[in-house]
């Protein structure tokens, strides 16, 4: 069985209680039952998370012991291992798959981020917790699931891609049940039928975890809820003889069961163990149980597939003495097994091409929209890597619960059949976002922002974002994203007006020391055009307009409490194709941001400005080396105190306090070296890190003086942890004749 490094009370009593299965050794009750001289043979797979890999290294000794399977039958993880085998994927094959995974990014619903939608990327920037709440009829809804199981979705396509789109799983190379729970009943449920990776994935629904599964009007969990290990449904397909792989979870030890949460998941173990003791106590003297000693593996491990296959393997090696009474000759079993294999349909060539896209399952997306998210059209050839990449695209839209894809032959024409599941929990969706940050030179910042997101208004895929926020800068925005069509490309032009208001603090320093802040209050306007020339690049032009308030909140100022107004219009392109935007790894990201104030516009005062960000990413293994640079010019006009640049703070000249350095013109350097000194398996994140950066900047008010004016230099020291509510760093900081700094942030530097 498969589940996410996620924890939480509901979720532990689940998924232990599907992998409770104490891998145990047991003698068959002896009885007089005859078989055949050449019995037929069933092969039973249990549930058990990582643990469940060992079945492939089982099935590789009974490979080489020559023992045939007649018949498979597996729950949760086994179903998949099984599926896989029955459908004619080779042991070696699985091996290679399932070693291969990047298991992190599979237990997640994540697409790369360069298959995400713009859109959805410029949510990162706004660090909006991973966790979202739908709200749908007057309701707030939780997603059914830490993870719909996406991902595995596509996994098990790519493994039983030689099956056939629908049939019986008696037609398979080997006949196949996969063994799920009707979630309305309780009851167990036998798939012989149908979608084989919806079998699959049906029999991997671990409640809390993995989203429950629907398939038409009936919803299902996870198989080991009823029978982790389905001795008897293997039976009933025909086995004379039954080999029986458990791998589950042992019950916790005594030290285990010292708090409420050890004896709640110590009660649940003892019940569902009731469930694998009477499959185990059904087997006979000439039945075979393999259990391989997994103490060291838990059911999350999924970096030690690896291992437990070699484990699985050896136990069945083991047994080879008591086993070889079920071996064939040499030429009798490679007949066998060359006629089951024959059964399996031949692979789709490269030189195949698809002959027609349907898409099924939408209510309330654009099905052509879809169509050209997955960039697969009739007449292109059949390429597994490109299907896959597009499902994740039109994954990566953040609209869909799930999206399956299978090859169907109709009358000889390859049919690509697209099923998307829209989010059951959406269309509109509450999500949350925590920024904070603190120093020894200044006070702390704390903001916390609610987005109420309204989608798929039209076919067109308009959108209507809110943002209320609360803290030191408050802000209340409403902006309305609509799309249109062009040349055939949906999506490709847009149209965003807005309305805002913000409230925030800003400082001014003499020297070292901040003796003066104003509150500036903003209401604004605008209307942006804008043009997406792919997933990494847009380009938007508008205007706006605004009414502004500073007033005096701390110390005594030299200017006066001023009202002004701001108009003029923007342009604004952005290439973005870094891999991670809190510690990434590779990709690069450009940003240019021009607007000139004009009096036409009515604003208070015409002046020009314009900055370009630019970040770069390269990494060896867990090194990471990233350079940023930052100018920022004003000309044509003076800019008033308020909009000016502004340096200083954590790597934006680390050793200097937050926007101490300001002026209408600004320049800064940065190379920042940082380490990935672990994956920590932790509900609240991942990663942790350890970096330094060298920082040089310069500021002055004219562009003149800023070619001649000082070049400030400072250095910066971080221990990086990427948590579940953004990148959390605490550092350090140093600039030549002052005294160092320290940091606790929270959010993008």
């Amino acid at each position: 069985m498969i589940f996410p490094k996620v924890l939480s009370l509901p979720f532990l009593l689940a998924t232990i209680a599907l992998f409770a299965t104490p891998a145990r050794a047991q003698t068959p009750p002896n009885d007089s039952t005859n078989i055949p001289a050449r019995p037929k043979i069933g092969l039973v797979l249990s549930g058990g998370g990582a643990r469940g890999a060992a079945h492939i290294g089982v099935i590789k000794v009974l490979e080489e012991l020559r023992i045939p399977i007649h018949y498979v039958a597996g729950s949760s993880m086994g179903a998949l291992v099984g599926a896989a085998y029955a459908a004619g994927t080779s042991a070696r094959e699985l091996e290679e798959r399932l070693v291969g995974q990047d298991w992190d990014r599979l237990l997640t619903d994540e697409s790369p981020r360069s298959d995400k939608s713009f859109q959805r990327k410029e949510d990162d920037q706004n660090r909006l917790l991973r966790l979202e709440l739908g709200v749908k009829d007057g309701t707030v809804r939780l997603p059914p699931g830490a993870i719909t199981g996406q991902k595995l979705d596509s996994l098990f396509s790519q493994i039983t891609r030689n099956a056939p789109a629908s049939q019986l799983f008696d037609d398979l190379p080997v006949p196949f049940r996969a063994v799920a729970t009707d979630a309305e009943s309780g009851r167990m449920v036998v798939f012989d039928r149908g979608l084989l990776p919806d079998a699959m994935r049906a029999s991997m629904s671990v409640p809390g975890a993995i989203a429950p599964y629907q398939i038409g009007d009936r919803i299902f969990l996870d198989g080991g809820l009823t029978r982790n290990l389905p001795v008897d449904v293997v039976r009933q397909m025909g086995a004379d003889v039954v080999i029986v792989v458990n791998i589950g979870t042992p019950l916790l030890k005594k030290q285990d069961i010292q708090s409420l949460v050890g004896v709640s998941l110590q009660m649940v173990n003892i019940l569902t163990e009731q469930n694998v003791r009477t499959s185990l106590d059904s087997m006979k003297s000439t039945d075979h149980l393999i259990s391989p000693p997994l103490d060291t593996i838990g059911a999350a491990d999924f970096s030690l597939v690896g291992d437990a296959i070699t484990i699985g393997a050896a136990t069945t090696r083991g047994m080879a003495g008591k086993l070889s009474v079920l071996s064939l000759p040499q030429s009798e079993y490679d007949a066998l097994r060359n006629a089951q294999l024959a059964k399996a349909p031949k692979p789709p060539g490269d030189r195949e091409r698809i002959d027609a896209v349907r898409v099924a399952g939408l209510e309330r997306s654009n099905a052509d929209e879809l169509k050209r998210t997955l960039g697969i059209k009739p007449g292109d050839p059949i390429d597994f890597k490109k299907l896959n990449r597009g499902v994740s695209r039109v994954f990566g839209s953040g609209y869909y619960e799930r999206v399956n894809y299978n090859l169907l032959n109709d009358d000889g024409f390859n049919v690509l059949a697209i099923d998307a599941k829209e989010k059951q929990w959406g269309p509109n969706y509450l999500r949350f976002g925590i920024s904070l940050a603190a120093d020894t030179v200044g006070e702390g910042r704390f903001n916390l922002l609610m987005r109420y997101l309204l989608t798929q208004f039209n076919s067109a895929g308009a959108e209507w974002r809110n943002d209320f926020q609360l803290g030191r800068d408050r802000r209340v925005a409403s902006y309305f994203f609509q799309p249109f069509g062009a040349s055939g490309l949906a999506n490709a032009f847009s149209i965003t007006p807005g309305v805002e208001y913000s409230r925030r603090p800003v400082d001014f320093f003499t020297g070292i020391r901040r003796d003066t802040q104003f509150q500036l209050s903003t209401n604004a306007t605008s209307l942006d055009l804008g043009f997406d020339f792919s997933r990494n690049a847009i380009m938007r032009l508008g205007v706006m307009q605004s009414s502004n308030t500073a007033e005096l909140n701390v110390g005594i100022s030299i200017f006066p409490e001023r009202r002004f107004k701001e108009g003029g219009a923007r342009f604004k392109f952005v290439y973005d194709d870094v891999d991670d935007p809190n510690f990434p790894r590779e990709g690069r990201k450009f940003e240019l941001d021009y607007y000139a104030s004009l009096e036409s516009l009515k604003a208070t005062s015409e002046y020009r400005r314009g900055e370009v960000n630019y970040l770069d990413n390269y990494s060896i293994g867990n090194n990471t080396l990233s350079f940023a640079a930052r100018y920022g010019q004003s000309y044509d006009g003076i800019l008033s105190q308020f909009n000016r640049y502004s340096l200083g703070g954590f790597l934006q000249l680390s050793g200097y306090a937050p926007g101490e350095l300001f002026g209408g013109n600004i320049a800064l350097a940065r190379l920042t070296y940082y380490r990935r000194l672990a994956q920590l398996n932790n509900p609240f994140g991942k990663n942790l890190y350890v970096g330094l950066s060298t920082e040089y900047g310069k500021v002055s008010d004219t562009r003149e003086q800023l070619m001649k004016s000082e070049t400030r230099n400072s250095i910066g020291l971080f221990v990086g942890f990427d948590t579940l509510f953004g990148p959390l760093y605490v550092g350090y900081g140093r600039a030549r004749q002052r005294s160092p700094i320290f940091y606790l942030f929270l959010g993008q530097p």
